[in-house]
């Protein structure tokens, strides 16, 4: 009966049982990200650009919108 019980539970433990989606964080609070942020930057007297891509929430994209665009 031991035996039964053991192979039952190595064939569950074997098993994916909670299988979830990944959440994808944002980068300055670690809460759930909704936004992409891209931000560009160059220097004054130079044709390079460097682009940085970065996912934030809500709440860190209304904070840089206001820093930024007002």
């Amino acid at each position: 009966m031991v035996i039964i019980m053991l192979k039952w539970l190595n064939n569950v433990l074997r098993k994916e049982i909670f299988t979830r989606k990944p959440k994808i964080r944002c980068h300055v609070c670690f809460l759930p990200a909704t936004h992409n942020l891209r931000i560009i930057s160059s220097e004054f007297d130079s044709v390079e650009e460097s682009e940085i891509i970065i996912t934030i929430c809500s709440g860190c994209n209304e904070d840089i919108y206001e820093r930024y665009n007002s």
